[in-house]
Order: C-alpha cells, then structure tokens, then sequence
C-alpha cells in the first residue's frame, strides 16, 4: 500500500483486520491530523476527574465509551496528534492513578475533582467478582518422553503453542487425587490446574485415531517445545526435582 493510496481517517483504519478504535484514533490522528480522540486509561481518568464523574463503571472499555464522545468536543482540530498525546501523558505523568500532582496540573482551574477534594477517588470502578475454575490436566510420560499438545498455527488461541494435554482431549474423568496441583490468576479468574499422572497405554490408541495435534518430546528438549510459560515453568521444575511431586512421588510411578 503506497502513501498516496493508504487510509488516512479513524474510520478507515478501523477496517483493517486487528485494528481497534485506540489504534485506529492513534494513527489516523498523530500521522494524518484527523481530528478524532485517542481514549485511553490514562485519558478516561483526566476526564473522569475534570467531570468528577462518580459514575461505577463496570470495567475500563465501558468507561471509554462514554468517555470518547466528550475527548471528541475537546480535540484541537488544528493539532490532533498532539493534542492526544499531551492528554495520554497528563494522565500518565500528572494525573495519576494514585498520587496525582494536582499542583502541576495545567486543567487544575477547570478540575471539577480538584475542587471536591475527589481527585484520587476517580475514575471509581466496580470491584471485579473473581470465581475459580479447575482444569484436569493429563502428564502423560513414556521412556524419556512427555506427550504434549500442538495447537495449530490457524488457532485463534496459542497458535503454534504447546500445552499439557487436557483429560477431557482422551475423555478421561479425573482419577481419586492429583499428583500436582498449581494456580495461576488471569484477571479475576483463577485457574487450578490440578495433573494427574496417565500411563501412556490408557491413551495410545485414541491419539492415533483421534489427536494428530499430540507430539511427543524428549524431556532435555522441553526449552524448545514452544511450551505456554506457566507450563514450561511446572514442567522444567519436575524435571529439575527429579520428577518428584511434592508428596515425594516419582511421575513415573503408576
């Protein structure tokens, strides 16, 4: 795509596959002067502030919508680009999070929060419900090798990656208790995956009929399997124990 012929507004950019509304305002507005709002965390709390809006937004992308139309009536036609890069660094440098320098602030005199004394209350959010979710996990393991699973490089998730296989992938139930247990917390959820040693014997047949994503991996070649990092860290400390569980059972034990 040559420069005379490439998109020059928000609204065109937004087209492209993998280019939200932030990049798209980002773009359009730093490098060809469209006068649309780049809103972001840091803007949406400049806002909230100057509005003292007491609003609980229930996350962030809520906020930003209701947000954008005012960062919209507020952009410097002639500068847009630099208009929404002073007003991601007010927000980021001088209108923090916590411990916003009010007293450096260029919009002090304008700051509806200032004045309430609500400055570091704002923007308000609601609290995130966290619940917890347990993940069955097969550690399959025949000689020296483990069997992992591929995700394709087509998937919309971990393309290319590997992972401990699931037991649901043999549809298998879990057996009486796990020989490793482990957390891992990804916003407000938080992931038990709790791994079960399987003889390779109970899952030979249906990865040959059923899982060509399976492929199995000496155990000194796990660093370039491509493994997730949660994985690979569990895996790599078993190896480094000797494949002791921290009951001191060996994995390789039925």
């Amino acid at each position: 795509m040559d420069q005379e012929n490439s998109p020059r507004t928000a609204a065109e950019w937004v087209k492209f596959k993998g280019v939200g509304p932030y990049t798209a305002a980002a773009i359009a507005s730093i490098s060809f002067a469209d006068p649309v709002a780049v809103v972001d965390g840091n803007v949406v709390r400049v806002l909230a502030r100057l509005t003292a809006s007491r609003h609980h937004w229930p996350d962030r992308s809520v906020a930003v919508k209701h947000f954008t139309p005012l960062a919209n009536t507020l952009i410097d036609s002639r500068k847009p680009g630099d208009f929404n890069q002073a007003m991601m660094e007010l927000g980021a440098l001088v209108c923090r999070k916590s411990s916003p320098d009010c007293l450096r602030c260029p919009v002090a005199h304008w700051c509806q929060a200032k004045a309430l004394g609500l400055a570091e209350s704002l923007p308000r959010f609601a609290p995130k419900t966290s619940h917890k979710v347990v993940v069955h996990r097969a550690l399959i393991l025949q000689a020296d090798k483990l069997l992992i699973k591929r995700y394709p490089l087509s998937a919309r998730r971990l393309a290319g990656m590997a992972e401990i296989p699931l037991l649901s992938d043999f549809a298998m139930t879990p057996p009486s208790s796990p020989l490793l247990s482990k957390r891992r917390t990804i916003g407000s959820v938080t992931y038990e995956e709790q791994i079960y040693f399987i003889k390779p014997d109970a899952v030979i047949g249906r990865i040959s009929r059923k899982n060509p994503d399976f492929e199995w991996v000496k155990l000194s070649q796990l660093p370039d399997a491509a493994l997730t990092g949660p994985h690979f860290r569990w895996l790599r400390d078993w190896v480094n124990q000797a494949g002791q569980t921290k009951h001191g059972k060996s994995l390789s034990e039925p």
